[in-house]
């Protein structure tokens, strides 16, 4: 997915999630739903439904009408030229912002694990009559301690427990200390700890959304409502408990890992949950969360639809090299990495049989080089069509031309012969910030990569002004459309062929100059193997009229397709290299 669809996807989701969770907390606020038992429940399934929400909706996948692009763009005029290209420039810059803030929080939690360690391993042992009888009352055992380092309860742990207890429990009463002990205690019986980890996890990944903060911090402070319930019911008295919460609310905040007894600004709200009764029957229950639910389910499908997420977009490039039938929808190939590797590039021509549902029932490959064979027949057999039983598809594949020696100068003009009028706009608004500065032919083919994968680039200089223009277009079309067949050809493949190689001249005033490097041609070989056409792509220009005048003796064995010779595009360097 690319940084656009992804920022475009990360945009609608965040609004989906707002109106998700302002829909999923208002309701219960509505409906006066107390019991906070069921609210907890409640609100962690509202958690798990946002965490899920892009897996449980359709995703959008529009059809570009493009040439061979394999990267989405958004829609882009003349007048939003600028703003496109600036949003080019900070997009990365937010992505990298939101992946260092989640790396920020990841190494926190790390060093509050940490901390929490210490914190055990600092621990005395502490001797409390309530201790005892909190553990019979809950049926939970696990070690309680006291630490100079808290000041207030803390519990964490999960295979290990442990219950922390700061040197102020000593000053409270007798009940007030087992209530104390008692919420700790529940709290490892619900093994709270794994929840409050998994909270901070979820915050980590998504802590640029205060609704998500919101619904943690909502979870978290209904969890303590339920834990005070609990404890109330062991005690014959909720005074106790209440006289311990007001003792320990000046204490210091806790790290946020462990569930803390007490956070001062949810103090008011737990006593008077404390202090109210709850009277709801299960059938109220049960008919109030189903109407919430459904309120809350109609909310996300409606910000759903008003904000859709969108998958990587198919590409469809019209009928052009489609004979039979017509393209309903088509899936670009993915170019083998060992015929990148081998600079192999052609067509191939593929033959589909379309069944009754428009589906490609059977696909069998008529020419075309054996390396990018598989990789056609994977990509038409998912492509729809109809109006027709049968469809003769050709695939080009081809290879960006951006190696060799980068020509020197300024870059005067930039010339896109190929490309939709999307694309077009889009490499013109991302490459205008260049024009009529130094070339950087680097940072031009990252942009052209990143847009247009399958479109290549080359460069003229003029020797006088050295001036560069850019052309950025398909490869396959560098030269002027013959009636026969044309491949085109990685150099090593056409390299492997040549025959007949006129070794050129080093240039007298290069050698005096000690000028070395690569002269890059696009080559047009006739089906006799002769060359039959030259355009320079880069190259110093103290050597290229030498390798001009050798490489235009060449001669190359033909190139056969089904038997027939046919014209080759391909690329030529030329090494200029000194002895020492």
């Amino acid at each position: 997915m690319s940084p656009e669809l992804l920022l475009i996807n990360l945009a609608n989701y965040s609004w989906q999630l707002v109106a998700l969770i302002a829909i999923g907390i208002a309701m219960p606020i509505v409906f006066r739903m107390r019991e906070p038992r069921s609210h907890l429940l409640y609100l962690q399934l509202l958690l798990l439904a946002a965490l899920l929400l892009p897996a449980l909706q359709p995703w959008t996948q529009p059809i570009q009408m493009t040439r061979g692009v394999s990267h989405f763009t958004p829609p882009m005029n003349a007048a939003g030229a600028v703003a496109g290209t600036v949003w080019w420039i900070w997009q990365e810059y937010v992505l990298t912002l939101m992946a260092a803030g989640a790396g920020a929080r990841l190494l926190w939690i790390a060093l509050g694990l940490w901390r929490l360690s210490s914190y055990r391993e600092n621990a005395q042992p502490i001797q409390l009559a309530g201790i005892a009888e909190a553990r019979i009352a809950t049926l939970t055992h696990a070690q309680v301690s006291q630490s100079n380092a808290v000041s207030s309860p803390v519990t964490f742990g999960y295979l290990r427990p442990v219950v922390l207890l700061p040197a102020s429990i000593a000053g409270l009463s007798a009940e007030a200390q087992f209530a104390v002990v008692a919420h700790e205690l529940l709290h490892v019986r619900r093994g709270d700890w794994l929840f409050a980890l998994a909270e901070e996890l979820i915050v980590t990944a998504l802590w640029w959304h205060p609704a998500i903060w919101f619904l943690v911090a909502r979870i978290r402070l209904i969890r303590e409502q339920v834990i005070d319930r609990a404890v109330i019911q062991l005690t014959a008295s909720p005074q106790p408990y209440v006289q311990a919460l007001l003792t320990l609310a000046g204490s210091l905040p806790q790290p946020s890992l462990a569930p803390s007894f007490l956070r001062r600004r949810n103090l008011a709200s737990r006593i008077q949950n404390l202090l109210t009764e709850v009277t709801m029957s299960r059938t109220r229950l049960i008919a109030t969360y189903s109407l919430i639910t459904a309120l809350a389910t109609a909310t996300a499908w409606l910000s759903i639809a008003t904000f859709p997420l969108q998958a990587a977009p198919q590409f469809d490039q019209g009928n052009s090299g489609v004979t039979g039938a017509e393209v309903v929808l088509r899936k670009s190939p993915v170019y083998p990495s060992l015929a990148k590797r081998k600079g192999i590039e052609g067509s191939v021509v593929v033959e589909a049989t379309i069944a009754e549902n428009g589906s490609v029932s059977d696909a069998r490959v008529i020419s075309g080089p054996l390396e990018l064979r598989r990789a056609a027949l994977e990509a038409v057999l998912q492509w729809q069509f109809k109006n027709g039983p049968t469809a003769q598809v050709t695939l080009n594949f081809s290879l960006l031309k951006d190696g060799g020696l980068p020509p020197k100068g300024k870059l005067a003009a930039i010339k896109i012969t190929d490309g939709s009028p999307a694309v077009i706009d889009t490499l013109k608004a991302r490459l205008a910030h260049l024009e009529g500065q130094p070339l950087n032919p680097i940072e031009i083919s990252e942009i052209v990569r990143a847009v247009a994968p399958s479109l290549g680039i080359s460069f003229n200089t003029d020797v006088a002004t050295n001036d560069v223009t850019l052309t950025i277009g398909n490869p396959s079309e560098s030269f002027a459309k013959s009636d026969g067949m044309r491949l085109r050809v990685g150099a090593n493949v056409q390299q492997a062929k040549l025959v007949s190689k006129t070794v050129p001249g080093y240039p007298p005033l290069a050698k005096q100059a000690r000028i070395q490097g690569t002269v890059r041609f696009n080559a047009l070989i006739g089906p006799d193997g002769h060359v039959k056409n030259l355009r320079l792509e880069s190259g110093h220009p103290l050597l290229i009229e030498s390798a001009m005048v050798a490489v235009q003796q060449w001669v190359y064995q033909p190139t056969l397709l089904n038997g027939n010779p046919v014209e080759v595009v391909t690329s030529i360097d030329v090494e200029f290299t000194l002895n020492n």
